[in-house]
């Protein structure tokens, strides 16, 4: 079966909006996540994972793509940043919708360099709360 090339742009789409989950992790659209519900700046949460997580700052400085789009929704306000989420639950469901060899194509796209693996994003998923309580400190 091929794939059809807009349901593959959708596809890619919805995979890059799950890797923006990063730093947004178990956001429903009734219910923002920590970090995109703060009133903090870029350069607050910035710091503040600098502090709280390591690894996790070495692995942006080591991504600036990365980095640039997190700092990007970072400078949108809480509103703005709730529609990019919303927009990305849209984007699931359509993933979520795909035949299994189109999300096998997508899946195979998941891990390439300049993702963040699973353990980084359980380390942010875990940090989330923490570095949204201290953003404000820095």
């Amino acid at each position: 079966m091929s794939i059809s090339r807009t349901r593959l742009k959708l596809g890619i789409a919805a995979a890059g909006a799950v890797a923006a989950a990063v730093l947004v992790p178990g956001v429903a659209s009734a219910q923002p996540g920590p970090l995109a519900s703060t009133t903090c700046s870029a350069d607050q949460i910035d710091a503040a994972i600098r502090a709280e997580a390591p690894q996790l700052a070495a692995w942006l400085d080591e991504n600036p793509e990365a980095k640039e789009k997190r700092e990007a929704f970072w400078a949108k306000s809480p509103e703005e940043r709730q529609g990019v989420m919303d927009n990305r639950d849209e984007k699931r469901e359509a993933f979520r919708a795909m035949s299994p060899e189109e999300r096998q194509a997508m899946s195979e796209n998941r891990d390439r360099p300049g993702k963040p693996s699973t353990s980084q994003r359980s380390v942010m998923s875990e940090k989330a709360q923490v570095i949204a309580d201290t953003c404000g400190n820095y």
